[in-house]
């Protein structure tokens, strides 16, 4: 009787082990880039209802939850009903049940999962090894209909082990050694100087360290995102999100990681919970629009691109733009005597010259194509606000963030854009934060109405 082949046997790589803490924390983070994101969802968060952040919050986690089991290929999910399905809207439960037999009850499963973590993480004494085999259960349960010989909430009997795009064979954690390898790990999360780490490297070092153990048989990608967004969520309050189209990528830095490379990885988190930060600060700061009656009221008597790729992107993108102000206008709800004006033109230099130094427009030497948004309140409450956007291409070529889309009066109000978030084409992230960052400027724009349309009413 033929032997069954390991599939395991002969690896090109073995299990590293942990990298130490003392090492991890060497990494060099893009602070400054990350204090801004943090400081604006403080702004948001500080004047937001408790009722209102934790629905957001809500949404950043169904997000990452519809996602999660789409990155394992459980099922295919679209950009668009990742929205649906995190904003509960439409017929999501219809949407997401047509891409897989199983595929609702593995993504309330992962929603289970997630906030299970969250909890895991908040209590007092932390993870525990019952913890991640905890998470395992909930996470692959719904698999069991399918796959009854699963082993589910058990670390794993048998090695196992991971084809790289090289096609060699990396080995994971040995079976044995599973529970002295999460033992460590846990060890290490309790250390003061792990406490004390910056949220990203907290959230990159436990997802690297359940991904590089493997400790179970299925489902290590699930318990591993879990765990690293339940560590971020416990400093930040802000859930991880990885979304299904990310996968190429995220699994190529993983794989750099394996072979001990842990930079790349690190800085795809980093961007990964840049992006989680303004998802859940720009909802918060859209959902903060003067509500309807409060108007009405005031009216209750009546890469290695050329310079011309980049800026033949830049333009599409301002297009782009003005067609996304075009859209979110069109959804508002406002009384008849608001209206709005949207166009685009060409402007000159900042105000800012600290940021023209850093930037250049779309039509050298100083012009740059925008998007004029001009809001207009009618008698007995006459009030005009006028906003200009333009977009700009960052000077220094080697600035990962290409592009901003800016405010012309106010520069530092932007959105910054990756090169690889629009080119070839435009990533799920980009389209999701492009529409959310627009709608907290016309949110922002029409409460600035309001207050201006009140201070002038004429009674």
């Amino acid at each position: 009787m033929a032997t069954k082949r390991d599939p395991c046997a002969n690896p090109s790589t073995e299990y590293a082990g942990l990298t130490p803490i003392d090492d991890w924390l060497r990494e060099v983070l893009d602070l400054e880039q990350w204090a801004r994101a943090v400081a604006e969802f403080d702004r948001q968060r500080e004047g937001a209802p408790r009722a209102r952040l934790e629905a957001v919050v809500e949404i950043a986690i169904r997000a990452a939850a519809a996602a999660t089991g789409a990155i394992e290929g459980l099922y295919p999910i679209t950009t668009g009903q990742t929205i649906h399905v995190a904003e509960s809207v439409g017929d999501w439960r219809g949407e997401l049940g047509s891409v897989g037999s199983n595929s609702l009850a593995l993504f309330e499963a992962q929603l289970r999962a997630y906030h299970t973590a969250d909890s895991l993480a908040a209590a007092d004494i932390g993870f525990t090894a019952a913890g991640f085999r905890q998470l395992h259960i909930e996470l692959c349960t719904p698999q069991l209909e399918s796959e009854p010989q699963l082993r589910v909430g058990a670390f794993k009997l048998h090695d196992n082990c991971t084809t790289k795009s090289d096609g060699t064979i990396h080995r994971y954690a040995h079976s044995g050694d599973v529970g002295s390898e999460i033992d460590r790990l846990l060890e290490v999360m309790r250390l003061p100087a792990f406490v004390e780490a910056h949220p990203v490297l907290q959230a990159a070092y436990t997802h690297l360290g359940v991904a590089a153990i493997h400790p179970f048989d299925d489902g290590n990608g699930r318990v591993a995102r879990a765990v690293g967004s339940a560590v971020l969520q416990r400093r930040l309050g802000i859930p991880l999100i990885i979304y299904a189209d990310q996968k190429a990528r995220y699994l190529k830095v993983l794989e750099r990681a394996d072979q001990g490379d842990n930079e790349p990885f690190i800085r795809f988190i980093f961007d990964r919970c840049l992006h989680s930060i303004r998802f859940v600060a720009d909802r918060l700061a859209a959902a903060s629009v003067p509500a309807l009656d409060d108007f009405e009221r005031l009216y209750a008597a009546q890469a290695g691109l050329s310079f011309q790729e980049v800026t033949t992107i830049a333009v599409r993108l301002a297009q782009e733009m003005n067609q996304v102000f075009q859209d979110v206008w069109g959804a508002q709800r406002v009384p008849q005597q608001v209206t709005c004006r949207i166009g685009q033109q060409y402007v000159g230099s900042l105000r800012d010259m600290n940021f023209d130094s850093q930037f250049r427009g779309t039509s050298p030497p100083n012009q740059t194509l925008s998007t004029s948004v001009v809001l207009v309140s009618q008698p007995p409450a006459s009030a005009t606000v006028s906003m200009s956007f333009g977009t700009f291409v960052a000077r220094d070529i080697t600035d990962r963030f290409a592009f901003v889309i800016a405010n012309v009066e106010s520069p530092f109000d932007r959105f910054d854009i990756r090169l690889e978030e629009v080119h070839p084409e435009n990533s799920t992230d980009f389209v999701i934060g492009r529409r959310a960052w627009v709608e907290r400027e016309i949110s922002e724009g029409l409460t600035r109405l309001y207050e201006m349309a009140k201070a002038n009413r004429q009674t």
